[in-house]
Formats: structure tokens, sequence, C-alpha cells
């Protein structure tokens, strides 16, 4: 088994399809099969289940891929570890951001940086924060600036926290319950919600909320990945969501209030999370440190 047959194995999961992945290879279909069926005898397992319309991973095949995976950034960071060793520059960096660093800090940091080297290249991808720590961990990213996760979900992850915030519940400005005093928890049990996937840290937070009443947090209303979209589903319509007081202050959170909620205490860390042992290049560093420069200076 060697690198060439594992990245081949690789564009075959990713695709479902020997065809499409040969194609994507610049190489034969019959030498990619012919290479995969080597792969599977070496290994004395069958990787592949050939059906109608293309390839699906068998039991085996699930746990090469997560192992190539792992191979791939493995060699990846080795690649940067060196050229950071002898002083070789990449000037591209990966970053992800979940939408409380959109703005004012995030912004700013990456204006003055490409300013100081015009040789720099920054990409910066959006989203919720399981979406980034999954790009994170399979090598997409180089660092993440988003809430700090916690449990099981830090682990192979290395955080710098920068920020604390206080997250709220909130409804668009003229709502009713905006004109209440301490709205209690089992009202908002009987509202209708815009949420994040179950899975989402805030959402997490909410529904460990109203369990400490002895509720249960509604199914939302209407279910999204897109911040921006559930930001602005909240401010057309009497559906109740949950924000940050950060993205409350900024563009974002025109138009939206904040609930003053009986006993509503809920906060959350972000910062910065990267890949555990890994060495980044000298430019992701020096961006990193600019960041929690910006970050320090804007909580003053």
């Amino acid at each position: 088994m060697d690198l060439t047959q594992l990245r081949q194995f690789l564009a075959v999961a990713e695709r479902g399809s020997l065809s499409q992945a040969a194609k994507v290879l610049n190489v034969s279909q019959p030498g990619l099969t012919r290479s995969m069926r080597r792969l599977e005898a070496e290994l004395d397992a069958p990787l592949l289940r050939r059906r109608p319309r293309g390839v699906e991973l068998t039991e085996a095949g699930v746990a090469l891929q997560r192992h190539a995976n792992a191979v791939q950034i493995q060699l990846a960071d080795a690649a940067q570890e060196v050229a950071a060793l002898t002083h070789r520059r990449d000037t591209l960096v990966r970053l992800g951001a979940g939408p409380s660093w959109l703005d004012p800090v995030l912004p700013k940091v990456v204006a003055r940086a490409i300013a100081r080297d015009p040789s720099l290249r920054i990409q910066v991808t959006t989203g919720q924060t399981d979406h980034l720590f999954n790009r994170l961990r399979e090598g997409a990213l180089d660092f993440v600036l988003a809430a700090i996760p916690e449990g099981p979900s830090v682990a192979g992850l290395q955080t710098v926290e920068l920020t604390r915030d206080e997250v709220v519940v909130v409804a668009r400005q003229g709502h009713p319950l905006t004109r209440r005093r301490q709205v209690p928890i089992e009202e908002l049990a009987n509202a209708r919600w815009v949420l994040a996937g179950p899975d989402m840290l805030l959402r997490r937070r909410l529904a460990a909320l109203f369990a400490s009443r002895g509720q249960h947090l509604p199914p939302p209303t209407v279910e999204s990945d897109s911040t921006p979209f559930i930001l602005s589903v909240i401010r057309d319509s009497d559906l109740l969501g949950i924000s940050t007081r950060d993205i409350l202050r900024g563009p974002a959170g025109q138009g939206i209030a904040a609930l003053d909620v009986r006993d509503a205490a809920m906060s959350r860390s972000t910062g910065i999370v990267r890949r555990s042992k890994t060495v980044l290049s000298i430019v992701a560093e020096h961006l990193i440190d600019a960041i929690e420069r910006a970050a320090k200076a804007e909580a003053v």
C-alpha cells in the first residue's frame, strides 16, 4: 500500500464512482480498478461494494478512509512544518470564522495584514461551528475563530479563549415580548422558534436552560445552518431565536432585540481553535497574533 493508492482510494470514496474518480485523477478507469483490487488484495479485505450506479464503502473501507484522511492531514502538516523550518514561505492562510467574528475584528485585521504584506493570501470560510471544526480536522483550514468547543468535541484541538459573550433569547424589535420584563421560561415553551441544528452550541445551551426549569425546548418551526438567514427570519416574523450580544451590537443585529428572560444566564467563550501538535506557517502565526491583539483591544 502506497500513498498513490491511498489518494486514489480517497477519491473513489469521496465520489462513490470509479469513473468519476478516474476523471479527477486523470487516470484510466481500468487502471484505477486494478489499483483498487491490488489494494484490497494487499489488505485481504473488500473495500468497495459495487452498485448499479457506482460503489459504496464496506465496513473495512470506512475504516481505511478514516485512517487515510488522517495520513493526508499529517503529510500536509509535515510539509508545512518542514517549510517553516527551512524558511520557505507559504503565503496562503486558510481560516474559518463564526458569525460574531465577521464584524468588526476580523475584517480590520485582514485589511491591515494585506496592506502590510501584498503577497499574503487569505481564505475565509464561514458557517456554523460544527462545519468549521470538521473542515479544521480534515486539514482544510489552518485555524478557526468561533465558539470554543466543549466536552469530547475538543479532543485533538488546541484552544485559546479571546472573548466571552452573553447568549440571549431574541425577537424582532416591536415584538410583544420585548416590552415585557422577566419573561418566564414556561411561557417561551409555547413560542415558535427559528434555530440552528440540534448539535449547535447555542441551541444546546438553550435546551439545557429549558431542562433546568423542567421544560422541553419545542421543535423549531424553521431550522437552518445559516446565521444570517436565521436573523432575517427573526427580523421579519414573530419567531424567537437565540444570538449573542456581540452579534446584536453589529449590523446583523439591526431590527432585533434581546428579551428579558427570567434567570436565563447563558454565556459562551470564543477564540482561536487549531489542531493540536500542528506547526502553522509563519504568516498564519503572525495573523493569529494580530487577531489576539485586536480582540484584546476591542475588549478594553
